[in-house]
Parts: C-alpha cells; sequence; structure tokens
C-alpha cells in the first residue's frame, strides 16, 4: 500500500497485513487534491446533458438577424419579407482519459485481499486527483503554453504554476495541437480585436461579438487565427498590472 507512516506518530515501517487494517481504523484520509474549484463545482452543478449525432458534434441554432416592423395602416397589406435570420454553430467533444496498471510483482506482494482493495483504492485517488487538477488547471488556462504541437505533447502543470502554494504534479499529455483542448473560461470570453471563430461563427458577427469591459491595458494573442496551429487568437495572455493594483485596491476598500 502506498501509506507508509502513521499520522500524528512518528514515522515508522508497517508489514502490508498492518497496512491492509489501517482502513478498518480509520476513514480514508483527507485528500484535498480530489476537491474541485468553486467554479468547476458550479458549472458541475449546472451542466447540461445533450444528446450527440454520428458525428460526435454538439449544435446550438441561433438569430442573427431580424425582421423589420412597419407602421400599419387602417386597410393594411401585409408584405411578407424573407430573410435567412437563423445559423448554427457546432462544437467538437473532447475527450479526457486517465489510466493506472499494475503487474504481477505488486499482485504478489499485497498478497491479501484487503491489501489489494487498499491498492486499488490508492490508485483510483490517485487518478481522481490528477483528472481533477487538470480540470481546475484547463477551465482557467490562457492557452499560451508554449511547445504545444511543436516542440511537446503535454502541458506541465507544476511548472505551469509554479508560483502557486502548493503546484501539483501532473501533466495534461498526448496533446499534438491546441486545438485538442476544450475551451477555458479566457476562451470563450474573447473580444473581436485581431479576430477569431468561435463554433464556426465568425467574432466579427454583429449578433454574436462578444462585449468586454477592460479596466487596463492587456495583452492579447495578436497571431492569425488558425484552427489547429493557433485558435487562441485574442485571448488575453497578460491581464496587466492596472487589473492587479485594482483587485488589491478594491479587496482593501471591502
Amino acid at each position: 500500500m502506498a501509506l507508509t507512516t502513521q499520522p500524528g506518530y512518528s514515522a515508522g515501517s508497517f508489514f502490508t497485513e498492518q497496512a491492509a487494517a489501517i482502513d478498518q481504523v480509520f476513514a480514508q484520509l483527507i485528500d484535498v487534491h480530489k476537491q474541485a474549484c468553486p467554479t468547476l463545482r458550479i458549472l458541475l452543478k449546472n451542466k447540461r446533458n445533450v444528446d450527440l449525432g454520428p458525428d460526435g458534434k454538439i449544435s446550438q441554432n441561433f438569430i442573427h438577424d431580424m425582421y423589420d416592423v412597419s407602421q400599419a395602416a387602417l386597410n393594411q397589406r401585409f408584405g411578407a419579407p424573407d430573410i435567412d435570420h437563423v445559423s448554427q454553430m457546432e462544437f467538437f467533444t473532447k475527450q479526457l482519459y486517465v489510466s493506472a496498471g499494475t503487474n504481477d510483482v505488486e499482485m504478489k506482494r499485497y498478497g491479501s485481499d484487503h491489501s489489494r482493495i487498499d491498492l486499488v483504492d490508492e490508485k483510483v485517488h490517485a487518478m481522481h486527483a490528477g483528472l481533477t487538477w487538470v480540470m481546475n488547471y484547463m477551465l482557467f488556462s490562457d492557452w499560451s503554453e508554449t511547445g504545444i504541437g511543436t516542440t511537446s505533447e503535454e502541458i506541465n502543470i507544476e511548472s505551469e504554476l509554479s508560483s502557486a502554494p502548493v503546484p501539483p504534479s501532473v501533466k495534461f499529455k498526448s496533446l499534438t495541437a491546441h486545438g485538442n483542448r476544450q475551451y477555458s473560461i479566457p476562451m470563450v470570453i474573447r473580444s473581436n480585436v485581431t479576430g477569431h471563430t468561435f463554433g464556426n461563427v465568425d467574432s466579427g458577427e454583429a449578433f454574436w461579438n462578444p462585449t468586454v469591459t477592460v479596466g487596463g491595458s492587456v495583452t492579447r494573442n495578436s497571431t492569425a487565427y488558425n484552427a489547429t496551429s493557433n485558435p487562441q487568437t485574442d485571448v488575453v495572455t497578460d491581464d496587466g498590472v492596472t487589473w492587479t493594483r485594482w483587485i488589491w485596491t478594491h479587496c482593501a476598500l471591502t
């Protein structure tokens, strides 16, 4: 079993049979890594399930034009103009997976049934923790990590969050291009500056162009949009010192 020390006491060695009995004495140790961040909890609580077609896409219709309004006369003859006022955006689903294995050596060492159950339990917790941390990170990623699709096929979250109090030692692997990833909040709320596509709809579309108010100078990805090599056009990569000062002043005043 992965647990070799007993909290609250001096470190010591335990036989497999003793370690296997720990779950019978007290509940599973608290693992903060399996907790989702508050924003992710809100999204999960308000999630909607949709049926996917054979193409594996999620489609959403939206109105991009409206009919003109006319003043009516007493004996009105109504015209019937026709416009193509409905369009559709579509999104591919993104799948993640995490896996763990075992071997004959582990099966020999963890010989008792209790010990094997504990081993599987710890592996499941480790998988859950890794997936949770990746989801927490991806939710706020600005997609500016370097090397994706060129020199690296992974995001080392520990190095990306090196200034965090306890950065997780977990990697998001098998990324051959940024476009393989799910959208983060910064990707969803981008302004139309350089110009990009969101759900196959151009960001310059008047009825879809998001309005984002910025309280200071920010740095955006200004590379020309490309669905594969640079889908993160217009995303904010640096919120600037003005924004940081505003946060500090706001917190101080409240």
